[in-house]
């Protein structure tokens, strides 16, 4: 069985799907608005290793539900604040309809509600219309979810690079095995910890302050990540609190503050020295920049010289707090 069709399974309960614990349950709770179609079959069992497209099928039930009764999912996908496309979505289902149903499932805490497994875009417009939301309910385990909710947004409108960072975080700070996260992202191992590594290396409320970001793709988010750890988030938040990075647009904010940060990383050394012997070619420089500083030794001219240094730093280093605490004791004159 290919793996688009063990997707489907675990939704439609085939049972040539190889997922144990097969379970009989209702699709639509009793408050649905004018169901159709009968009750679903729908498997549980793990979800490893799928990277195909699971989304609601043209042949399945689609009923009517009223928006107050739908609650997000569990885990955000997308950066909260930058809905740019809301009130052109608004504007379409108004004008016709709601021409393809979201995915929900039963709310797992509470019988009398739903919750969003993908078309959070198209229920907040419903909302804002006050009208029905025509949906395809089906009962999924947390793992199928996820699973659902990240190709649905590969599918359709995707995520940004950094959302699918955020995303991948959000799901491993809930205690999904890597498989799952590797499913809903469309991800081979390495790749996605590429993604946790470079969003966990720029705080979250600078990530916020600047947005999905959409035309901004990986090797930026990683040079932004390297000009924080230089110049420091207190720089980045700073500059973000000005009027400079005042600009609507998600991608001209991270472009102003990548710029911000450009002369910190880049400027010239404050200071640098040589020191070499008698007069000879330089042994050692030194130079400062930023909030960093650096010794080089030619290893050319003094091979060993620079493994002898490090071996040294211990006892260096006790003395440089020795002189430090004496130039800091006040004069007994």
């Amino acid at each position: 069985m290919s793996r688009r069709d063990t997707l489907k399974s675990l939704l439609a309960g085939d049972p040539d799907a190889g997922v144990a614990d097969d379970t009989s349950i209702s699709s639509t709770p009793a408050h649905s608005v004018r169901p159709r179609g009968a009750n679903l079959r729908v498997k549980t069992g793990p979800i490893l290793h799928l990277a195909s497209d699971l989304r609601a099928e043209s042949g399945d039930p689609v009923i009517e539900v009223d928006p107050i009764l739908i609650d997000s999912s569990f885990i955000k996908d997308r950066i909260d604040g930058f809905d740019s496309e809301h009130s052109e979505l608004v504007d379409s289902i108004r004008d016709h309809g709601q021409q393809v149903p979201v995915l929900l499932r039963p709310h797992p805490d509470n019988s009398a509600r739903y919750q969003v497994v993908y078309g959070h875009r198209r229920v907040r417009a419903c909302q804002s219309l006050g009208r029905a939301v025509r949906a395809v309910v089906k009962t999924l385990t947390d793992a199928q979810l996820v699973v659902a909710q990240g190709q649905e947004n590969s599918a359709r409108k995707a995520l940004s690079y950094i959302e699918r960072a955020f995303f991948a975080i959000r799901l491993s700070d809930s205690g999904f095995e890597r498989d799952v996260i590797m499913a809903a992202l469309s991800l081979s191992k390495s790749h996605l910890s590429t993604l946790i590594s470079v969003a966990r290396r720029i705080p979250a409320t600078i990530i916020q302050a600047i947005g999905p970001a959409p035309k901004t793709g990986e090797p930026r988010w990683v040079a932004l990540a390297d000009r924080l750890e230089v110049c420091g988030a207190e720089v980045a938040a700073a500059f973000i609190g000005s009027e400079a990075f005042g600009s609507s647009d998600s991608d001209e904010r991270f472009l102003a503050l990548f710029n911000a940060l450009q002369p910190q990383i880049e400027r010239p050394s404050r200071e640098s020295k040589s020191w070499s012997v008698d007069g000879g070619r330089p042994i050692a420089t030194f130079r400062e920049a930023g909030k960093k500083a650096s010794l080089i030794v030619d290893q050319k001219e003094a091979p060993e010289f620079g493994r002898f240094l490090f071996a040294q730093l211990p006892e260096l280093y006790r003395d440089f707090l020795r002189a430090k605490e004496a130039s800091a004791e006040p004069s007994t004159k």
